[in-house]
């Protein structure tokens, strides 16, 4: 018995329906009693959170810095020469090889104000500024910083130091020897301004040094925010505009930083309403799985059946089918209609390919067509030359011996023959040559017993022959053909070598070239029978058929086709 049908698409609006409507209310509701949703320790850790990872991005490009500082100090020799006096022209470029180096790296330090390479025994002071610095800025330091440096020269390699400049604070690293120095200079202003960091414009960072006195300003708070003892909590300063501060100490730069954000009050406790609330707001998320699972069984399994089916046909097997079992009534329709179609898919599928086999056989037959009249107008070339010469006897011969071969090549119309029916062609042929020519000719021939029953084109072997006899015999020289097959094996597949050499002169460069190049061989009028050839190897195997040619001693031909029957086209 058939269950009762359903629409999917109102299936679906009862499920939307069931979980938006009664959980929109109530979180609506719930939200409208509550100022805010989250604790204060919430929002402790999450700005604590944000403070670490921004002091931590601050220390990681300050220890860059530094170490770039020191590379200089300690390993560059044109800091050595600043140490001593010594000539003007030297220590210049020094001090410009120096100023080079710092000019490059500070374009990629946004925090930089400025480097101060200072020697005092050659009386040398270069600068250089970040772009963004302002002129008001760079004056103070150029009026103050020697100054400073002479004041604090013992501080020289002791880490980073905060220090006020001309009215501004700076974070400051000195290190050199000897009366000559390097000065990185960083903007607290750049720092306490947060970069890309600060997403809450309401928000700010102070900071301050490790005696407690303020490093920034702003004129968003009041100039009574101040350092509190236990860094580790948060607290809400007691100002006109009230703020949620988190305090967070680097040890590496030593300054803490005070991270404020508006205080907007929160709600410790809820009244009997909002307890409702918030108990129909549960009951409604539970409702989910049960909605959820309906939709599992009505939609999401049905759609899952669908893909594995769809992937078992992608994968070739079209003899499945969708489950017509669904009580769905548009998943019923969708496998139905599915079904009909792989059947038409299959039927389309098995036409094109018996067309596809069709055209290949007549593309096979042409090929082959195209080799016979090669063939035959040598062998009449040879009678007429036998005629000419009165030599009857071998023109009876012959042609007794030619009936022959026409008359095996009737019998068998196959587009493939065996390797030992192609090899007796080869013997025919040979017989017709010794009649037909006075040169001296030897065909050896060397086949695996595996490959007597390999199934080749016919014609294929005696066309590279043929193409030795006519272009490899020399004048005084008996030419040697010699024609090898074995059996080649991996550890994946098996595959058969066929050998075609003679003792001539060989291909000729221009010619291998283009025999060794599919695009040259297409477009070649010069070598049809060995394009054809190739072309019904190509076709017979798919294209996994290989021919090399090489002159080693005279000419040489490597075919190598797959072994296994399964492979290959059957004609």
């Amino acid at each position: 018995m058939r269950k009762k049908e359903i629409s999917l698409r109102k299936l679906i609006i009862i499920a939307i329906l069931l979980i938006i409507i009664p959980f929109t209310i109530c979180l609506l509701g719930f939200n409208l009693y509550t100022i805010n949703y989250k604790i204060n320790e919430d929002l402790a850790n999450s700005h604590l959170q944000k403070i670490q990872l921004y002091i931590s991005l601050c220390e990681e490009t300050l220890k860059t810095s530094e170490e770039f500082i020191s590379s200089i100090t300690g390993n560059d020799t044109n800091f050595t020469v600043l140490e001593h006096k010594g000539d003007s022209i030297e220590a210049f470029a020094s001090s410009y090889s120096i100023w080079s180096k710092c000019s490059e790296f500070i374009k990629a330090q946004n925090m930089a104000a400025g480097f101060f390479i200072y020697s005092e025994k050659n009386q040398l002071f270069r600068k250089v500024y970040n772009g963004k610095i302002d002129s008001a800025k760079r004056l103070e330091l150029n009026e103050n910083i020697k100054e400073f440096l002479s004041e604090n020269q013992d501080n020289a390699k002791r880490g980073w130091m905060a220090a006020s400049i001309g009215g501004h604070n700076y974070l400051l690293q000195i290190q050199g020897r000897n009366g000559a120095y390097i000065v990185y200079a960083v903007d607290l202003e750049y720092i306490s301004k947060m970069g890309e960091l600060k997403e809450d414009t309401d928000n700010i960072l102070v900071l301050f040094d490790k005696n407690g006195n303020r490093l920034s300003t702003t004129d968003e708070i009041e100039d009574n925010i101040r350092l509190e003892r236990d860094r580790s909590s948060y607290y809400i300063t007691k100002d006109n505009k009230r703020y949620f501060a988190i305090q967070y100490y680097s040890e590496y730069i030593g300054i803490n930083s005070v991270y404020l954000s508006p205080y907007r009050g929160l709600i410790n406790t809820m009244n009997p309403i909002q307890w409702t609330l918030f108990i129909a707001s549960l009951l409604s998320v539970m409702i989910i799985p049960v909605i959820l699972y309906l939709l599992k069984k009505a939609f999401f399994e049905p759609l899952k059946q669908m893909t594995r089916t769809m992937i078992a046909i992608k994968q070739g097997n079209i003899k499945i089918k969708m489950d017509t079992s669904n009580y769905i009534q548009e998943f019923r329709q969708v496998d139905d209609v599915f079904n009909d179609m792989i059947k038409q898919i299959t039927k389309l599928r098995i036409k094109t390919y018996e067309k596809e086999i069709e055209i290949q056989q007549i593309q096979m037959q042409y090929l082959r067509i195209q080799i016979h009249p090669h063939f035959y107008l040598n062998c009449l070339k040879n009678l007429y030359a036998l005629a000419e010469n009165r030599k009857f006897k071998e023109i009876q011969s012959m042609i007794l011996t030619f009936s022959n071969y026409l008359r095996s090549l009737l019998k068998n119309q196959s587009m493939i023959v065996s390797m030992s029916s192609e090899l007796q062609s080869v013997d025919n042929y040979m017989k017709l040559l010794k009649i037909g020519s006075s040169v001296s000719i030897q065909c050896n021939i060397n086949v695996s017993p595996d490959l007597k029953d390999f199934e080749i084109p016919p014609l294929s072997i005696l066309t590279f022959v043929e193409n030795s006899v006519k272009h490899g015999t020399l004048p005084r020289q008996e030419l040697e053909i010699y024609i090898k097959a074995i059996l080649l094996k991996n550890e994946e597949e098996k595959f058969v070598n066929i050998t075609i050499m003679d003792n001539g002169p060989g291909f000729s460069d221009a010619t291998l070239k283009i025999l060794n190049n599919q695009n040259d061989m297409n477009k070649d009028d010069c070598h049809i029978g060995i394009r054809n050839v190739i072309k019904r190897y190509s076709i017979m195997y798919e294209h996994r058929s290989t021919f090399l040619f090489s002159s080693s001693d005279g000419a040489r031909v490597e075919i190598f086709v797959p072994f296994d029957r399964k492979d290959v086209n059957e004609w």
